[in-house]
């Protein structure tokens, strides 16, 4: 009974202050070598963390006091990160309503490998596939029609997290009524290699204080004094939102977009309710080199996409330039 009770105790030591994932971010400064090791321990977090849940909440809990999340993966190609995904997607600490899969026709394993991973989660799932390609926010707009949960996380394939992030976005948006909670991101490259241990420079134009504390406010305030300027969510998988604020999204126009759809997406999501940020950094971003974004900066297509949101900005919002 003492070493249950020790180890009961340890457990709830590691999930309260998080170890692991402050180890993560540390690794930033250290040699190379020890990167992907460092990396790895974040599965050891997902473990623990869902092992202090089922001691933590013993079966007390009610389910309908629960928030629903619908989580859907967008998919392309993306095999060899399925595992690393969607095992941190099932060892939530919150766990998911549903997960709907949705594949745009992918020459590689990822239907298979998804299939295999989700069908002993315990988890609603639906795995859709694509008999050609469609393009990223197609997929996204499928999504949001199927979701039937609360609230909706869009976990990019590549990507993967810390096992609280929905426990404490959900905390946010739920306790503060908002439309949409978004937390701080590890950036790695696709060789796991973090090349940035936070996004906080992505905002230092604004400020160097205001994203270094959580916060929550308006959305119109923050599109009129932030988001008109740039994206702030560099990562759509650090996010969640009310699933009834997307009835204010044009999805027929958000699936027109190659590569600025995200923005357009927050910032009609924004027109009515609050924004909330928490500091912690509970996502791991994947940032490719060769990303669709990166690789077509220059183009005419991408900066007439952008031109498109200023303009649909300044006619549901108080721009002043």
């Amino acid at each position: 009974m003492k070493l249950f009770t020790l180890i009961n105790k340890t457990v709830q030591l590691i999930n309260e202050r998080g170890w692991y994932f402050t180890w993560l971010k540390i690794q930033f400064f250290v040699t190379n070598k020890f990167q992907l090791w460092w990396l790895n321990m974040l599965s050891l977090d997902g473990l623990y963390r869902n092992w202090a849940k089922s001691l933590r909440h013993n079966g007390q809990q009610s389910k309908n006091s629960v928030p629903k999340i619908s989580v859907i993966i967008p998919n392309y190609n993306y095999a060899k990160y399925l595992p690393q995904r969607i095992q941190t997607i099932v060892g939530q600490t919150l766990t998911p309503f549903e997960i709907i899969f949705l594949d745009d026709a992918s020459t590689d394993d990822s239907v298979l490998v998804a299939t295999q991973l989700l069908q002993n989660s315990g988890i609603d799932y639906r795995i859709i596939v694509n008999d050609h390609n469609q393009g990223v926010y197609s997929q996204w707009v499928k999504g949001l029609k199927l979701a039937r949960g609360d609230y909706i996380w869009i976990a990019e394939a590549d990507d993967f997290c810390r096992a609280n992030l929905l426990e404490v976005l959900a905390a946010q948006i739920t306790t503060h009524q908002a439309e949409l909670a978004y937390c701080q991101s590890i950036i790695i490259d696709g060789n796991n290699k973090i090349t940035h241990p936070n996004t906080l420079p992505h905002t230092h134009d604004f400020s160097f204080t205001q994203w270094r504390k959580d916060f929550c406010q308006l959305g119109t305030l923050m599109v009129e004094n932030y988001w008109f300027h740039k994206n702030l969510i560099l990562n759509a998988s650090s996010c969640i939102f009310a699933r009834q604020s997307v009835n204010i999204v044009n999805l027929e126009e958000l699936s027109q977009f190659k590569y600025c759809g995200d923005w357009y997406f927050y910032v009609s999501l924004l027109r009515s309710g609050k924004v909330c940020y928490t500091r912690q950094v509970l996502n791991v971003y994947r940032k490719h080199m060769s990303g669709v974004t990166q690789t077509n900066m220059h183009l005419q297509a991408y900066s007439d996409e952008i031109n498109k949101i200023k303009q649909f900005m300044r006619r549901h919002y108080s721009i002043a330039h």
